[in-house]
């Protein structure tokens, strides 16, 4: 367009000299060019924008999705893993755990003693304090979801049941 609009405006100059009506109708023809581009690139900047603004639009709605089944997978092993019906029970793995078993055998042996010593009281009682404190972190890192204070890379529960065992 603008090469016909510069065109016109030497065919239509009203000077006997031919450069002059030259320099005239490129003039108008750079003119309405410089017109034209800048057009071009407002409407490419503002289509930029606009592709800027629903790729993002995409992309929350991607996010929000991905949380939502995070959030809903989560909600789902913890009604499980607190279930007592459940596939897994918090209260038998603490129990079943090799060092809780074992705690539980030596205060049995103290238990069994007719007529204990003060040494043998105090044996027990400390005992029973550290199978205490050993159920108490077993069943806080276990009710966190598996990951809490253990070091457990993906989380599951059979990574955790190995770790009790």
């Amino acid at each position: 367009m603008a090469l016909i609009r510069g065109g016109l405006g030497i065919a239509a100059g009203q000077s006997a000299n031919f450069l002059e009506n030259l320099a005239k109708g490129t003039t108008a023809g750079v003119e309405s060019y410089a017109k034209t581009q800048e057009d071009i690139l407002e409407a490419q900047s503002e289509l930029a924008k606009q592709k800027r603004a629903e790729d993002l639009a995409l992309l929350g709605k991607a996010l929000d999705a991905e949380q939502s089944e995070l959030d809903r997978a989560s909600k789902e092993r913890i009604a499980k893993d607190m279930s007592p019906t459940g596939g897994f029970n918090i209260a038998k793995a603490v129990l079943s755990n090799d060092a809780v078993q074992e705690y539980l055998k030596q205060i049995k042996i103290y238990k069994d003693i007719k007529n204990p010593t003060k040494e043998q009281t105090a044996q027990l009682a400390k005992l029973e304090a550290e199978l205490l404190a050993l159920q108490q972190k077993l069943y806080t890192n276990l009710s966190q979801g598996f990951n809490a204070g253990v070091g457990v890379g993906t989380g599951t529960t059979d990574d955790f049941l190995g770790i009790l065992k």
